[in-house]
């Protein structure tokens, strides 16, 4: 997931069989380590299928308004190096 610059958040790297429809709740899925699986991210806004490619993508509306949060953690890719 990842932002789109005030246009919500980006879901990637969908596989094209995967069920998901517009107004679709997104929650974590909990493979990664540090973060619960069932934390809800967002709603499905818009799905986006290019010709020819294995995997969609998904736009989505958050469930919370960025403006008011108070404290962020990002999380670097893996394999990044640490700051």
């Amino acid at each position: 997931v990842t932002g789109v610059g005030g246009l919500g958040v980006q879901l990637k790297l969908i596989p094209l069989q995967a069920p998901l429809e517009k107004g679709d709740l997104v929650m974590t899925a909990g493979q990664e380590i540090g973060i619960q699986r069932g934390l809800p991210i967002g709603r499905v806004e818009n799905i986006v299928e290019m010709p020819g490619a294995p995997l969609k993508q998904a736009i989505l509306s958050p469930l919370f308004d960025l403006d008011q949060l108070l404290l962020v953690v990002i999380l670097p890719e893996q394999g990044a190096p640490s700051p």
